[in-house]
């Protein structure tokens, strides 16, 4: 058990620090009861994923899509995906690789050269992300195809807030 004990020591207090931020939050959030706690909100990424020949793809029948993965962002492996679940679009990110999960908010941007805007999908929620997990929402079916006009190719902008918690003693 000590051999144990020393050789996972990093990995137990990661596991301890996870826990801590996993309770924290569920305090903040009101999944428990609420204390003297509050959110603290940190840096802020932005990754871009392209998918390429979205409506060539669409008019051919394909249903799901995945981007080229990245790893360049918070010590992890991202991909982003749509898929039609009948009449409904989703998209979605997904934490393709990273030992310990991370507590985020998330916003989806669907970007075009052409347009001076982005259309933004916000998750309301913090998300406790984990990998080979998805994390999604619905998104306009009209908005795809709008924002994929440039080049037949979707750019999707994902930004990701790290999220903690502190409790004032």
């Amino acid at each position: 058990m000590a051999g144990h004990a020393e050789e996972f020591a990093k990995k137990h207090v990661g596991l301890l620090s996870h826990y801590n931020d996993r309770l924290k939050i569920g305090l903040v959030e009101g999944k428990l009861q609420r204390s003297d706690a509050s959110l603290a909100y940190g840096e802020v990424k932005a990754i871009l994923f392209t998918i390429p020949y979205f409506k060539r793809e669409v008019a051919m029948g394909t249903t799901a899509f995945t981007s080229p993965s990245r790893k360049d962002v918070f010590n992890a492996e991202w991909q982003v995906s749509l898929e039609n679940q009948g009449i409904v679009w989703y998209v979605y990110l997904c934490l393709v690789s990273r030992a310990d999960p991370l507590h985020l908010k998330v916003m989806f941007l669907l970007q075009s050269p052409d347009r001076g805007e982005d259309h933004a999908i916000c998750l309301s929620e913090t998300l406790e992300v984990r990998e080979n997990k998805k994390y999604g929402t619905t998104v306009p079916y009209h908005k795809l195809t709008e924002y994929s006009d440039h080049g037949d190719q979707l750019v999707v902008k994902v930004l990701m807030q790290k999220v903690s918690a502190s409790v004032k003693m």
